[in-house]
């Protein structure tokens, strides 16, 4: 908000939609001709937060990355061709390589302490993958520390994941094709997937939306959605 609110900036009030965020960042000097959006997805990264411009044209900014809570799912997809509820899709990607497995992880703020979190038992497993963030915006060590342990805790081990799925949006019903195009970036996404053989022959997994895209010519509508940070579902006792 300080930075939107600058004389140089000057974004438009109404047309911001600002979360609290969730850690403090430094207050550093900020050098002329630094470009805006590049400065705000580095405050983004730092915090582990979501930043877009929505499709009402508001910049937005989340709150950190959580888990999902059960009554917080926008739209369920599966594989099935009917069902209350549901909207079917065209394909979907999977991934169950170690693309996302990482089993050391650095991380530290703008002249802060490097904190190194690793797994031993992940790294004699499948071999050492770092990941590395370093120079974060964050304002203290123990943010740092924090996002590091929680990294490691993600990605340490290889899991089964879905990646990008498709649409051909206008083979969908009007009701699925109105939850569609009220997506947003940010929403908690339930997905399906069955198998005809293997175990379990059904995957239910939760997501966060990530990409949005469209692709429409004279013949066609399709929509991919992009999916990231896999979530774990919460229930209210």
């Amino acid at each position: 908000t300080t930075l939107l609110d600058l004389p140089e900036v000057n974004y438009p009030i109404d047309q911001r939609v600002i979360a609290t965020g969730g850690k403090d960042v430094q207050a550093l000097q900020i050098d002329a001709g630094t470009n805006v959006l590049s400065y705000l997805q580095q405050v983004a990264l730092a915090d582990q937060s979501l930043l877009f411009v929505s499709r009402d044209g508001d910049i937005v900014y989340t709150d950190p990355l959580s888990t999902v809570y059960f009554d917080d799912i926008q739209a369920t997809f599966t594989d099935a061709t009917s069902g209350v509820g549901i909207i079917p899709y065209t394909s979907i990607a999977t991934i169950t390589d170690q693309t996302f497995l990482y089993n050391r992880v650095v991380v530290s703020k703008d002249g802060g302490i490097e904190y190194v979190e690793d797994d031993a038992t992940s790294k004699t497993d499948y071999g050492i993958q770092t990941y590395s963030l370093t120079g974060l915006l964050l304002e203290n060590n123990s943010d740092a520390e924090a996002l590091a342990l929680e990294l490691l805790a993600k990605y340490k081990d290889p899991v089964y994941r879905f990646d990008d799925m498709q649409f051909i949006f206008n083979a969908l019903s009007v009701s699925n094709q109105t939850t569609m195009a009220s997506l947003e970036i940010g929403d908690n996404i339930k997905i399906i997937r069955t198998f005809s053989t293997g175990s379990p022959l059904t995957v239910e997994l939760y997501y966060q939306v990530e990409r949005l895209s469209h692709d429409i010519t004279t013949g066609q509508h399709t929509c991919t959605i992009g999916l990231g940070s896999l979530k774990t579902l919460i229930y209210d006792f």
